[in-house]
């Protein structure tokens, strides 16, 4: 770039700045202006001052470089009128200032200028090399990044469980296994581990009520080998402090059993362990075991028809939260009365228990409970229901006490009709023996039944101590083979039929006036084609009814009527049926479908020395359960007055 001497410079300087002075004298407000603005106009000037070497030209753009920064400073005020005429002196001081501004400024400024030119445009190259560089490498990152596609619990959960798992789903796995926290650190969080896309860690001994945040550290690599790390932050809350749901027995409840189970429902288990008292205190309450949320307590000892009053305290140590409650329930009954006849029955199946645990529920013919025993599995009831039968074989009254305990039994022994004898078959040395007596005392024999056989014996179908009469039938393998009626008094034959091999079964009234022979028939195929229910007279063997497709299960007291059920599973119809079997006439049915599922079912029981039947059925075929107990009267007006699986104990007849 070309430069002048300063001597140049000086020269141009003494031409134009007398002139020059005068027009900033005119563009500014004082001298001391005048001077600034002087210079300021010289050294706009300075880098082309070389390359206008002519006077003329240097003072029209002094000139005009002046009114532009006059106009600029005064504002839209505008410049006042010129006056050339105006006499006025640069003084040497400030001409020496000129020279000295336009001799560095026509050397240094131009070469500055463009120094910063290519200085500016080397870094922006730079900068933007770089951000290329930047660029690839944070979108390598960018794509190696991890995603979350799922969370359990999710993200601002409430009523987070303080034990459970942490469960994070990725759709692009991190490298290695990230790591899980909870802020604030009170919990404990187990080492994660991979299943499958889905991270997993276990948790434990959250607080109650809290608030956390769970915090997911993990690291990742780009395809360049560039590692970054990945966080992320959700909330949650844990569960507040346990509430009770619901208690059994129910406040106000009755017939509550003297033996059993206290339950108390929370909406989750609680951190300590509730405490539970009765009054009064005379009964024996186990610890406590937890099913989830429900903490139950087996309990023994109550006392029949007592009011009892429960009292639950929860101490978390939070007063707000602290739980007492309390409620009242009635127990149940305790041996029902002498002399009320009783239906016995057990809402348990007294085989999964052990001896001595069963409770036992009698209800009276109206249905009304009437009073409970805590016994062995009864298997067979007196017709009154003062005695029972248990499952060692042994005698209880009512009250579940001993009566009698006899052994050497050939077959399962009757109790008679009067409710307080029964008729048993002994084997007295290969001899077998009718015997009679009375249930709390000792037996006595009636009549000889022949030699104890390998394939066949007798079999007690009925026990009449009012009508004088046991009737026995004999069993071979394809069913009773023969019937024999006697005389329990004198061991009288009074009736006998034999059957041969045809396969049928039969059962007797309770008097032994009447049989039923039930008689199927079949295909070549062994399967069932047709079956009759054949009612015959003791008293001279004459026929006196015969039911189609429907086998008898129990007559009335009376004789007069039968409960009825299907043969076979879709021979006809499934249904139960009271029958007045003189007649024909249908006094009560319950509908059961057609049968092609099964066969239902069924166990009945007469009133003693009364007409109502108690009759027992299942709803579900094939299961050999039965979950409804009805009371017909015998004009079929019928009760049920059971209602869910229970196991009667007249599964014998009478």
């Amino acid at each position: 770039m070309k430069t002048l001497e300063r001597n140049r410079i000086d020269q141009l300087v003494r031409e134009v700045e007398t002139d020059a002075y005068r027009w900033a004298l005119a563009s500014a407000a004082d001298p001391v202006s005048a001077e600034r603005l002087l210079l300021e106009a010289f050294a706009s000037l300075a880098p082309s001052l070389a390359a206008t070497p002519q006077v003329v030209e240097l003072r029209e753009r002094l000139r005009a470089c002046i009114r532009k920064l006059g106009s600029r400073r005064r504002g839209s005020s505008g410049l006042p009128e010129e006056r050339d005429d105006r006499a006025v002196t640069v003084s040497q001081s400030l001409h020496v200032q000129i020279v000295d501004l336009l001799e560095e400024q026509q050397a240094v400024e131009p070469v500055g200028r463009r120094r910063r030119v290519v200085l500016g445009l080397g870094g922006i190259l730079l900068v933007a090399a770089l951000a290329a560089y930047l660029w690839v490498r944070s979108d390598a990152l960018a794509a190696a990044q991890p995603t979350v596609t799922a969370l359990n619990p999710l993200a601002g959960a409430k009523e987070v469980p303080v034990r459970g798992d942490f469960r994070v789903t990725f759709g692009q796995r991190p490298d290695g296994t990230p790591s899980l926290r909870l802020e604030p650190a009170n919990g404990v969080v187990d080492a994660a581990h991979w299943e499958g896309s889905t991270l997993v860690a276990g948790y434990s001994g959250l607080h109650l009520a809290t608030r956390y945040q769970l915090v997911l550290d993990a690291a990742y690599r780009s395809r360049l080998k560039d590692v970054a790390h990945f966080q992320r932050r959700w909330t949650l809350t844990t569960e507040g402090y346990p509430v009770l749901v619901r208690v059994w027995p129910q406040d106000a409840a009755s017939v509550v059993p003297r033996v059993g189970q206290l339950s108390i429902d929370f909406n989750h288990r609680p951190p300590v362990l509730p405490q539970l008292s009765l009054e009064p205190a005379d009964a024996t309450l186990l610890p406590a075991e937890w099913n989830g949320t429900t903490m139950t307590i087996n309990y023994s000892g109550l006392k029949p028809l007592t009011r009892y009053q429960a009292t639950l305290s929860v101490d978390y140590g939070v007063k707000t939260a602290n739980i007492t409650q309390q409620w009242a329930f009635s127990t149940e009954p305790g041996a029902p009365p002498a002399g009320v006849p009783v239906i016995w029955y057990s809402t348990s199946a007294p085989w999964t228990l052990p001896s001595g645990t069963q409770r036992l529920v009698a209800i009276d013919w109206s249905g009304q409970v009437v009073g409970t025993v805590y016994q062995a599995y009864a298997t067979q009831q007196a017709p009154d229901g003062s005695v029972f039968f248990t499952s060692d074989r042994g005698l209880v009254d009512r009250a579940g006490a001993p009566v009698s305990t006899v052994s050497g039994f050939r077959s399962s022994p009757v109790i008679a009709d009067d409710s307080r004898s029964l008729c048993d078959v002994v084997d007295n040395g290969g001899q077998l023996w009718l015997m009679t007596g009375p249930i709390s005392g000792s037996l006595h024999r009636v009549t000889p039944l022949g030699q104890t056989g390998a394939r066949n014996g007798p079999v007690i179908l009925a026990c009449s101590a009012a009508n004088d009469r046991a009737v026995l039938a004999e069993i071979g393998m394809s069913g009773t083979t023969s019937v024999r009626v006697m005389a329990l008094t004198t061991g009288r034959l009074l009736y006998q039929r034999s059957y041969g091999d045809l396969g049928l079964g039969v059962i007797a009234s309770r008097d032994g006036q009447y049989l039923v022979e039930q008689i199927p028939t079949y295909d070549a195929q062994g399967q069932p084609l047709a079956a009759t229910s054949v009612i015959r007279r003791t008293v001279d063997g004459r026929v006196m009814a015969r039911i189609d497709k429907q086998r008898v299960l129990r007559f009335s007291w009376d004789g007069k009527r039968v409960v009825t059920a299907p043969f076979f599973p879709g021979l006809g119809a499934n249904d139960v049926e009271l029958l007045e079997w003189q007649t024909g006439k249908v006094l009560w049915r319950q509908p059961g479908g057609s049968g092609t599922n099964g066969s239902r079912t069924v166990y009945a029981m007469p009133q003693p020395n009364g007409a109502s039947m108690a009759i027992a059925v299942g709803s579900q075929p094939n299961n050999g359960d039965v979950d409804q107990l009805w009371l017909v009267a015998p004009d079929g007006q019928a009760t049920q007055v059971v209602d869910g699986v229970f196991y009667p104990a007249f599964y014998a007849g009478f």
